[in-house]
């Protein structure tokens, strides 16, 4: 799951319930969701049904 933004702190993530990490792109998460031995690339990942984005999606990297 995929976090609303935190001020300039970027996205948290978390991954079965527990914290991966924090994400400040797409790419970021793809990071973070390859550590727990799904591989996607930033397209795949953006419109995956496997992420659950909170806060915007996976285009929302700025504080509104």
């Amino acid at each position: 799951m995929v976090y609303a933004v935190r001020g300039s702190a970027g996205r948290r993530v978390t991954l079965r319930g527990k914290q991966a990490g924090v994400a400040h792109c797409v790419a970021d998460v793809v990071e973070l969701v390859l550590l727990a031995g799904v591989a996607l690339n930033v397209e795949e990942a953006a419109a995956s049904s496997l992420i659950e984005w909170r806060g915007g999606g996976p285009g929302t990297w700025r504080s509104p």
